[in-house]
């Protein structure tokens, strides 16, 4: 909680307060959950405050909150919050990677109703987990992302099953496998909290003293009982690594571990050898993720990967990524030179076009949004792109889902991490 909530507060900070109270039987009847800190909601605070022989002041400061969180989890981490996996060895990388590639493709996912641990997504993590519905999910997260990746590369889940962040330090501990330099694939533990550790994930790729992560239960501040899946950056000093696969023995790229032409990417699997290698070393100097590139490419160019493909709307754009007419001036070349490369020779443009936001793209939406628009880089899910009426707006309707007229980041997005999900499927991977 980002600062402390009274009478007159509204937003999904609220609607968590208002869920706690309600799981703890200490409104009745049950409190709304519409965000909005009133009379009813200041009653419930100021019962709970006094159930716990506080001062009865009616704020959820630190305190309060610390007290609620502590009585709505419960009886802590033991023996009856998780289960160890069959096999304690070290998994193969494949089933590590492949759940963060399912962690990944959960990004944006949000509770239904916001703030109220729930919702069709979050409800299916806790399932997983064991976890009663309702209940605080960023572990219960991680589980659910092995559970799947289990199932994806037919390979045993290595991870304990359970919805506590202090379990799984305590069996990590117990099992030798906490690492201090993490890297992609690693569970991290945010220390911290009553119990130890507050908070989990994820992580994506390391770099220097930080490390990106996804995570879920989380908000943009980064809090540990938020409202979704979000990526994240944090500090390598604020957390404890578990490790339950194998470290690769190539080096790490901050994004992602797929540095080798050996490697699997998106969409690999379509692509000559020498496309796929020169792809990743382009990734590897941009510090994006090839399948990223791989995807928005493919979504680009209907999955053909022709460097000759032209828009259909009538733009003038052509290639891997949809070079527009001046775009391809400013590179120095045309549409009809770019039409007549290999799509080898036509990746240099693409490496050229990109290399200006080398270091900002650091989501496949982040990577997308720098080939269709790179001044909505970093937008919100829910802003506008393109209105209705314009000639961008003609051009990129399909994307406009809920024809409302106009194209939003969330719209466009969905599409490519589709486009993603599609090129890791058996068959396209490779």
């Amino acid at each position: 909680m980002a600062s402390s909530l009274r009478t007159g507060s509204k937003g999904t900070e609220v609607t968590r307060v208002q869920h706690i109270l309600n799981k703890l039987k200490i409104a009745k009847p049950s409190l709304e959950l519409d965000g909005d800190f009133g009379p009813k909601t200041l009653a419930a605070v100021k019962a709970f405050q006094l159930s716990e022989g506080m001062a009865v002041d009616g704020t959820v400061g630190p305190e309060t909150e610390k007290r609620m969180v502590r009585k709505y989890r419960g009886v802590q981490p033991g023996k009856k919050n998780g289960a160890p996996p069959a096999s304690q060895d070290h998994a193969s990388f494949g089933i590590v990677e492949a759940a963060t590639q399912i962690a990944l493709s959960q990004s944006q996912v949000r509770e239904v109703p916001l703030g109220s641990n729930s919702g069709p997504a979050v409800d299916s993590y806790n399932r997983a987990a064991g976890a009663p519905k309702g209940s605080f999910w960023c572990m219960s997260f991680v589980y659910w992302c092995f559970i799947q990746a289990s199932a994806k590369t037919n390979q045993s889940n290595p991870m304990p099953r359970t919805a506590a962040c202090d379990y799984l330090y305590s069996w990590a501990k117990g099992n030798h496998k906490l690492t201090r330099q993490p890297q992609r694939g690693d569970i991290f533990l945010v220390r911290g909290g009553e119990h130890g550790h507050s908070h989990t994930g994820i992580v994506t790729g390391a770099q220097g003293g930080s490390v990106r992560t996804i995570e879920g239960n989380t908000n943009n501040d980064g809090s540990s009982n938020g409202i979704g899946v979000f990526a994240r950056t944090r500090s390598v000093g604020s957390c404890d690594f578990v490790r339950l696969g194998v470290a690769r023995s190539h080096t790490d790229n901050p994004h992602s571990p797929l540095t080798s032409s050996g490697s699997q990417i998106a969409w690999g699997g379509k692509v000559s050898g020498e496309f796929k290698a020169k792809v990743i070393a382009i990734s590897k100097e941009l510090n994006v993720d090839p399948s990223y590139l791989m995807a928005c490419m493919a979504f680009e160019t209907g999955e053909s990967f022709s460097p000759s493909v032209r828009n259909g709307a009538g733009s003038g754009a052509v290639g891997l990524i949809q070079f527009m007419p001046d775009t391809a001036r400013g590179l120095g070349t045309s549409t009809g030179a770019l039409a007549g490369m290999s799509d080898v020779a036509q990746l240099d443009y693409v490496k050229k076009y990109l290399k200006p936001n080398a270091g900002r793209l650091k989501t496949l939406e982040d990577l997308y949004m720098s080939i269709l628009y790179p001044a909505a880089i970093g937008k919100a899910a829910n802003s506008t792109l393109f209105p209705s009426g314009t000639a961008n707006y003609s051009q990129n309707r399909g994307f406009d889902a809920n024809r409302d007229g106009r194209v939003t980041p969330g719209e466009v997005s969905s599409l490519v991490r589709a486009a993603y999900n599609k090129g890791m499927r058996p068959g396209n991977i490779g």
